[in-house]
């Protein structure tokens, strides 16, 4: 009997059966929140907002995880970051990495300096960003991806 039950457990895949940072075959009871923000990123609607809580484990990372997947694939720009120290720089950077094919780098320069006596010249460096606080950063990247006509 502990044959048949063994042979039977090897031949059967569970659905549910949870792996961490893997994503399930089947979202069993998240039909509706699927459908509804899948709906969204197909529409294009700029003002949903949504909110996972829920005990450790439940699947919150796995379900935005997929549709940080589905989302990418329909065109919109996504930033799968951790919350740990430094996760608001690392919502910019990754951003950015994820909108790079999409959006031009922000190209400003600054003269720093000119040569005259050399029979002229001049040099340019790259404007840094880096002295406006994250807001501001954010509200730019974000400003060039809605110029692009990016989610």
């Amino acid at each position: 009997m502990a044959d048949k039950i063994a042979k039977v457990q090897q031949e059967t895949f569970n659905p549910f059966t949870p792996e961490f940072g893997k994503v399930p075959a089947y979202f069993a009871g998240r039909e509706q929140v699927l459908s509804d923000i899948l709906s969204a990123f197909e529409e294009q609607t700029m003002n949903l907002c949504a909110l996972f809580v829920g005990p450790r484990g439940c699947g919150k990372t796995a379900l935005l995880t997929y549709l940080g997947n589905e989302a990418s694939r329909l065109g919109w720009v996504v930033a799968n970051v951790s919350a740990t120290s430094g996760m608001l720089e690392d919502i910019v950077q990754r951003t950015e990495e994820s909108a790079s094919h999409l959006i031009a780098a922000s190209s400003e320069k600054r003269l720093t300096g000119v040569n005259i006596a050399g029979i002229g010249g001049a040099t340019w460096d790259a404007k840094s960003n880096t002295k406006a606080n994250w807001r501001t950063r954010m509200n730019n990247l974000l400003e060039r991806l809605g110029e692009a006509d990016i989610g």
